[in-house]
């Protein structure tokens, strides 16, 4: 499951213009992962480093992206169970899709919308620095 945000900016204007806002919104995308990773949880530190930027999309991508971040714990619809535990680690079974549960994780550190937590924290510092980069400053 993969996670993605956008930002963008739209002005009417020249095409010089349209350059500047479209590296404005890449340096912001780039900011906000940077700016949401303290939010991510973290256990293993996979979806923390997952975040990538292409252009103004921000991803994480990993199988529980989606879980974490809407917070809900993902359960096989036939044994209520997110997995079971084995030598090798925790497992699902196999080929199954999973469902929505009403139960939500409990993090020992961050949590889940992330990208929202990071926007309500940064927004003023991200409208600074776009309009900085679309003014050349």
């Amino acid at each position: 499951m993969i996670i993605r945000t956008s930002v963008r900016a739209q002005l009417p204007g020249k095409n010089w213009l349209t350059k500047k806002c479209s590296a404005a919104e890449h340096s912001l995308a780039v900011q906000a992962e940077r700016d949401s990773r303290p939010f991510i949880p973290r256990a293993s530190g996979r979806l923390r480093s997952s975040g990538k930027v292409i252009g103004n999309v921000i991803s994480w991508n990993t199988p529980y992206a989606a879980a974490m971040y809407y917070e809900n714990v993902m359960v096989d619809p036939k044994t209520n169970a997110a997995g079971f535990r084995t030598s090798k680690g925790w497992r699902s079974r196999h080929g199954v899709k999973k469902i929505r549960s009403n139960r939500k994780y409990r993090y020992s550190e961050g949590g889940g919308q992330w990208f929202t937590r990071a926007k309500e924290k940064n927004i003023q510092k991200w409208l600074i620095q776009a309009e900085r980069e679309v003014n050349g400053k």
